[in-house]
């Protein structure tokens, strides 16, 4: 200090060179860890990329080519499978050449010898066999055995019967084949005529080789209006997917109405389906587990099944198809009769009530 205050900064620098020796250069350990971290991190995250980068060039030279590729087909084969799956949808609603399905052969009986389809249709067929109805696959081949396992998944309603006794609210397991073979069946080549029922295809049934997959469409329902709801329900229905395959599966989350409805949403709903399996006056509220505190865990619902009711103003005639519905309205239990949203719980619940349903049909839990 007194050295530069005395402007002699030159003489103290010259006596530090004199005095100095030499100094320690040293880090402390927070120093040094540090660095080893920042340097080992930096590796690792270089090498994540390189890998991935490395992964992703041998997927895209090596690998990506074989995904999807079937023996025994040819480049040019193979391209013009891919442009059949990419124009599948074009004019679906007229019914295909019974020689261009998988499963029917020119005579409308199935036929055991799989080719590559070129085209897939859900319609009917042209070429009907008279005296036996058509499947949404093809005819059924009264002539085998077959015809058990194409016409055992419903049993058919004659007449429009309803309630206990209709014939549609037996399942499968409870059809018996012997006692109907005893009522005369045997001498009717269709003995059980499907008229309320969408018909599962064969199992060997694979549209461009591959297996379709059941699948449940869930809309969730709290307070939409009859238009919101129609678009919605119209757009699922009207979708190439094959109606044996296909369910729309409607939750309604309590007996809400939505502003400028006359009617609650689990109505709206109902005016939007058809053919009940079991007719909506009949239906009795059954109670689950809801997610909620209190008395609001015990919760009521409807379950109503049938199927798609169109609007022609929306859907043209020639386009509306037979797809089933399910429809579960919950109601709420009776300690929340009189309150503004019975049965409300979320949409989150509808999802735990999607999750029990699925839990029943594929493990009977």
């Amino acid at each position: 200090m007194l050295l530069t205050h005395t402007n002699q900064a030159n003489l103290g620098r010259c006596l530090e060179d004199i005095v100095r020796v030499g100094f320690i250069d040293t880090n402390s350990i927070g120093c040094v860890a540090s660095s080893v971290v920042l340097y080992i991190s930096l590796i690792f995250i270089i090498s994540v990329v390189a890998i991935r980068f490395i992964m992703a060039v041998m997927f895209q030279w090596f690998f990506s080519w074989k995904l999807g590729n079937f023996p025994r087909e040819t480049y040019e084969q193979r391209m013009a499978r891919l442009a059949e799956i990419e124009n599948w949808t074009s004019n679906i609603y007229h019914p295909a050449p019974s020689e261009y399905r998988s499963n029917v052969g020119k005579n409308g009986i199935r036929s055991k010898t799989k080719f590559l389809p070129s085209r897939l249709r859900f319609t009917q067929l042209e070429n009907l066999k008279p005296g036996c109805p058509n499947t949404t696959y093809g005819m059924l081949d009264s002539s085998s055995s077959n015809w058990k396992r194409s016409t055992m998944y419903a049993a058919s309603v004659k007449g429009g019967q309803k309630g206990a006794d209709s014939p549609s609210r037996y399942s499968r397991s409870t059809t018996s084949f012997g006692d109907s073979a005893k009522g005369g069946f045997l001498d009717n080549p269709c003995p059980f005529p499907l008229h309320n029922v969408v018909p599962q295809p064969p199992p060997d049934f694979e549209p461009f080789n591959f297996p379709l997959a059941h699948t449940i469409c869930l809309v969730t329902a709290y307070s939409e209006s009859v238009e919101g709801l129609r678009t919605t329900l119209d757009s699922l229905a009207t979708t190439d997917y094959p109606n044996s395959h296909k369910l729309i599966l409607i939750i309604a989350d309590g007996m809400v109405k939505g502003a400028g409805n006359n009617l609650t949403t689990p109505e709206i709903c109902l005016t939007m389906m058809k053919e009940f399996v079991i007719a909506p006056n009949e239906v009795k509220p059954h109670s689950y587990v809801a997610i909620a505190d209190g008395h609001k865990r015990h919760n009521m619902a409807k379950v109503y099944a049938g199927f798609y009711d169109y609007d022609n103003a929306t859907v043209e005639r020639s386009k509306q198809q037979h797809v089933p519905v399910v429809l579960v309205a919950k109601c709420g239990n009776p300690l929340e009769a009189n309150d503004s949203k019975p049965g409300n719980r979320g949409k989150r619940d509808s999802q735990i009530v999607l999750m029990g349903f699925l839990q029943k049909v594929m493990f009977d839990e």
